[in-house]
C-alpha cells in the first residue's frame, strides 16, 4: 500500500510517503523551494518523495491531507463574523482564499496530481499529530498530549492511544479550542519581543534564560487557569482580527509596545543589557514558566485519565525542549517520546503513517534522514572565478590571496582529516546522505566547530549564519563525552534529537563553553553509534580527549536548512566558513603568502 501525505496551506508544507507502513521518503518543501516556511503545494516533496520509492503518480493509493478544511473553515467564518462589522478587512481577505481554493482542498490535490479525488482523503489535525508521535514511538499503548496553535478547532488535546486488532485507536479524553490556545499564548508574546510567529519560538525560549520570571501573576491575567484548562483573556489578546497584532488596548496599557530593536545579550560573551532590554527579557522568562506550568499539567492529567505511564508529544509546543526536560521530569512518566518534526512540517509522515496503519501496516519506523540524499560536486572549480568577482567588487584586484584546494578522500582519512580541521579552530560545513526532516540538523547538514572555543561562536554568528547573539548553541558528542558531559545521559531518541535542554556538569563548562546557554544548558545530540558524525567524533576525541563538537544547523538567517551540495557550496562561498565537506569530497579555503 502507498500513501501518500501531504500538509500545506498554513506553514511548513512537506509530503512524506509510506509504502507498507514505512516512510520512504519525507521532505519539508522548503528545502527545494528555499522559501523558509514555505506554505505553498509541496510539489517538489511529491516529486522528490515518487521518484525516491521509483513510482509515478498512478501508483498512489492514498493521499492524506492532514486536516479537515471543511472544519477549519468553519472555524475561521465563526472567528471573522465574531467581531464584526470591526472584522470586515479580515473576513474579506480570508474568504477570498477559503473561497477561492482552500476549501476546495480534495479537489485541488486531485487536479495538481492527476489523480481520481476518491483516492484523496482529509483528516482530523490533532488526531495527525497524536498519530504522528504514537506510530513512530514502538508504545503498545500510551498517554497522548497535542499542544499547537490550531487545528480545526483543537488547540491542545489530551488522550489514550492503543493497538487494538492490529490498529491504532485514539480515544479523545479532552480538547481546548480556539481561541483559547497555549499555542497562540507564546506566539503573541513571541511577537510582543520583537520576534516573528511561526518562526521565532525558539528566540523566546532563548531570550528567557537572560530574565527573571518577576511577571508570571501578571501575565497570568493573559492566560487564564481553571485547573487544567487554559483560557485567553481576550480583554488582552484578539485573534480574531488576524491582519492585524494581535493585543488590545489592555493588552499595551498592561505591558507597553513591542519591543522594536536589537537585543544586547550574548550567550559567548559579556555584554550590558539596557532596562528596556531586561524588561523584555523577564517578560520573556515569565512566559516560559507559565507554559511549563501548562504543558506539565497536562501531561499528568493525560497520564492520569489514560492510566498510563508512557506519554507521547506532539504539536508546535512539543519543540520547546525547556519544556520537554521538565515534562521528562515527571516521576509518573516511565517512557517519553517526541518525534523529531513534532510541528506541522512532520504531519505529512504522520497523516501517512496513519491511514497506513489503519490498513493494519505499520513498521514504527524512526528514521529521520527521509530527505534529498547529497550527490557530489561537478563545478567546484568555478567557484573561485565567482568568489573573486565578490572581492573585486571590494576595491581589491584578481590577486586576492584567497584560494580553494579540493580532494576526495577515503572513509579513515576524511574523518582524521576532518577532525584535525575542527581541532585546529576551524568550522566546518558537514553535508552527508540523507538529509534530514525538521528544524534541526541531525549530522547530515551541519556546521561543526571546536566546543570550547566561544571566539569561533562569535565567528559563527557573526560572519555565517547571521543570527542573534542570545541564542545558544548545541553540541553533538558521543557517548562517551556525553558521560563526562552532562548531569544526565541516556541513549533515547530524545537525546539524539536535540529534544532536551540538559544541565551540564559544572565542571565541564569551560571545555564546551561555547555550546552551553547562559543557564547552564545544552539542547545534546547523543551520536548514533557507526554513524559518520560518531566516527568524525571518535577520531576528534583521540585529538582532543573528549568526543564533542558545537553542531548547528548548516543555513544562514532567513534560509531553510541546505538541501543539496551545490547550495551548500554557495553559502561556504559567500561566508567565513573555512572547510566545507560533501560525503568524501574536502574543499579547504586557503590565504596565499
Amino acid at each position: 500500500m502507498k500513501v501518500l501525505g501531504l500538509s500545506f496551506d498554513y506553514h511548513d508544507s512537506s509530503a512524506a510517503l509510506v509504502v507498507d507502513g514505512s516512510v520512504v521518503a519525507a521532505s519539508l518543501e522548503e528545502r527545494f523551494s528555499r522559501l523558509k516556511h514555505d506554505a505553498n503545494f509541496p510539489k517538489q516533496s511529491i516529486e522528490f518523495c515518487l521518484a525516491k520509492a521509483k513510482i509515478d503518480k498512478d501508483a498512489i493509493d492514498v493521499v492524506a491531507f492532514y486536516e479537515n478544511p471543511s472544519k477549519k473553515f468553519g472555524r475561521v467564518l465563526a472567528a471573522a463574523l465574531a467581531s464584526w462589522p470591526n472584522s470586515a478587512k479580515e473576513f474579506e481577505s480570508s474568504m477570498s482564499q477559503w473561497l477561492g481554493k482552500k476549501l476546495w482542498t480534495k479537489t485541488r490535490i486531485a487536479s495538481r496530481l492527476g489523480i481520481d479525488p476518491k483516492k484523496v482523503i482529509t483528516l482530523d489535525h490533532h488526531t495527525v499529530h497524536a498519530a504522528q508521535a504514537f506510530l513512530s514511538s514502538g508504545f503498545q499503548e500510551s498517554a497522548f498530549l497535542v499542544v499547537d496553535a490550531v487545528g480545526e478547532w483543537a488547540t491542545t488535546s489530551i488522550g489514550r492511544a492503543y493497538w487494538k486488532d492490529n490498529k491504532p485507536e485514539f480515544q479523545f479524553i479532552r480538547q481546548s479550542e480556539y481561541p483559547n490556545s497555549l499555542g497562540l499564548f507564546y506566539s503573541a508574546f513571541t511577537i510582543f519581543l520583537g520576534f516573528e510567529a511561526m518562526n521565532s519560538e525558539c528566540s523566546t525560549m532563548a531570550l528567557a534564560a537572560f530574565g527573571k520570571p518577576q511577571y508570571v501573576q501578571k501575565i497570568k491575567k493573559v492566560l487564564l487557569a481553571d485547573g487544567n484548562d487554559y483560557k485567553l483573556n481576550q480583554n488582552y489578546l484578539n485573534f480574531h482580527r488576524s491582519l492585524q497584532l494581535p493585543f488590545t488596548k489592555e493588552f499595551t496599557e498592561e505591558f507597553g509596545s513591542p519591543f522594536n530593536g536589537k537585543y544586547s545579550f550574548s550567550s559567548f560573551e559579556k555584554k550590558e543589557a539596557s532596562e528596556e532590554e531586561q524588561y523584555y527579557a523577564d517578560i520573556a522568562a515569565s512566559v516560559q514558566v507559565i507554559f511549563e506550568e501548562a504543558v506539565i499539567n497536562l501531561a499528568k492529567e493525560a497520564l492520569k485519565k489514560s492510566e498510563s505511564k508512557n506519554l507521547v508529544y506532539a504539536g508546535g509546543g512539543a519543540l520547546n525542549c525547556v519544556a520537554n526536560e521538565k515534562i521528562r521530569k515527571i516521576s509518573e512518566l516511565e517512557k517519553f517520546y517526541i518525534p523529531n518534526e513534532p510541528g506541522d512540517g512532520g504531519s505529512a509522515v504522520g497523516a501517512a503513517l496513519l491511514v497506513s496503519a489503519r490498513s493494519g501496516l505499520c513498521s514504527g519506523t524512526r528514521d529521520v534522514y527521509t530527505g534529498d540524499e547529497v550527490e557530489p560536486l561537478t563545478f567546484i572549480d568555478q567557484i573561485e572565478t565567482k568568489e573573486l568577482k565578490k572581492f573585486r567588487k571590494k576595491g581589491l584586484t584578481s590577486d586576492s590571496p584567497l584560494s580553494y584546494s579540493s580532494k576526495t578522500l577515503s572513509d579513515k582519512d576524511l574523518y582524521v582529516e576532518v577532525a584535525k580541521a575542527c581541532f585546529e579552530g576551524k568550522v566546518v560545513g558537514w553535508v552527508q546522505d540523507k538529509a534530514e526532516i525538521g528544524p534541526r540538523a541531525l549530522g547530515n547538514r551541519s556546521i561543526l566547530f571546536r566546543a570550547d572555543r566561544r571566539d569561533l561562536a562569535l565567528k559563527v554568528s557573526k560572519a555565517i549564519k547571521d543570527r542573534a547573539l542570545f541564542r545558544p548553541y548545541a553540541l553533538v558528542m558521543n557517548q562517551n563525552a556525553a558521560n563526562q558531559i552532562l548531569e544526565e545521559s541516556d541513549s533515547c531518541e530524545l537525546f539524539e534529537w536535540m529534544q532536551l535542554a540538559i544541565p551540564v556538569k559544572e565542571k565541564m563548562i569551560n571545555e564546551v563553553s561555547s555550546g552551553v546557554h547562559i543557564d547552564r544548558t545544552t539542547r545534546p545530540q547523543i551520536a548514533k553509534q557507526k554513524s559518520k558524525i560518531d566516527k568524525l567524533l571518535q577520531e576528534y576525541e583521540k585529538m582532543s580527549g573528549l568526543g564533542c563538537l558545537v553542531n548547528t544547523s548548516f543555513n544562514e538567517s532567513g534560509l531553510p536548512i541546505v538541501n543539496s551540495a551545490e547550495e551548500a557550496l554557495m553559502q561556504f562561498a559567500r561566508t567565513d566558513l573555512d572547510v566545507l565537506v560533501v560525503g568524501n569530497q574536502v574543499i579547504v579555503k586557503e590565504f596565499r603568502c
